[in-house]
């Protein structure tokens, strides 16, 4: 199965980011803090084989790591000053 293992770093790391931060965790805002995140991260793809982790294989760099807690902070900064969890259509 084709991965791109950015999902997961982001997916692992979100939840103690968020926890620093005081704004909405609804699911609507969480899932556009990490698409933002995503966006400003490169793709990592690989092939898994098995149900291990690829993640902490792959991103075993501190400054990798770093650049994903970067990238969720900086999405946390913008959905925290335009949520759209109130279902209004995007503004763009």
């Amino acid at each position: 199965m084709l991965v791109n293992i950015m999902v997961e770093a982001v997916g692992e790391a979100i939840d103690s980011v968020l926890s620093v931060y005081n704004c909405c965790k609804c699911d609507k805002c969480r899932m556009d803090i990490m698409a933002l995140a995503l966006n400003r991260l490169p793709p990592r793809y690989a092939v898994r084989t098995s149900g291990a982790a690829l993640t902490r294989f792959t991103l075993s760099r501190e400054q990798e790591k770093a650049e994903v807690i970067t990238a969720i902070v900086q999405a946390v900064e913008v959905i925290s000053q335009n949520p759209r969890h109130n279902d209004s259509p995007i503004k763009g």
